[in-house]
């Protein structure tokens, strides 16, 4: 949900992976969805989303355990 935040605040909506959890958890992924947005701008918001990704790993003191693809 912290990435969730973060890239909204940037203006890139995204599904916090608990809202498919059945079981109401909050796993670590999110959904994003491509397909209503202009293809132009589909580059900028995987960049915003990368910086939101990193903003919160930063805050928490992570590190980037897997390539973000």
């Amino acid at each position: 949900r912290a990435v969730a935040q973060a890239a909204a605040a940037r203006g890139v909506l995204v599904a916090a992976g608990a809202d498919f959890d059945p079981e109401g958890g909050d796993p670590p992924n999110l959904r994003l969805s491509v397909t209503r947005v202009e293809k132009r701008q589909i580059e900028q918001g995987i960049r915003l989303l990368a910086e939101a990704i990193h903003e919160v790993q930063t805050r928490a003191g992570l590190s980037l355990a897997a390539p973000i693809v």
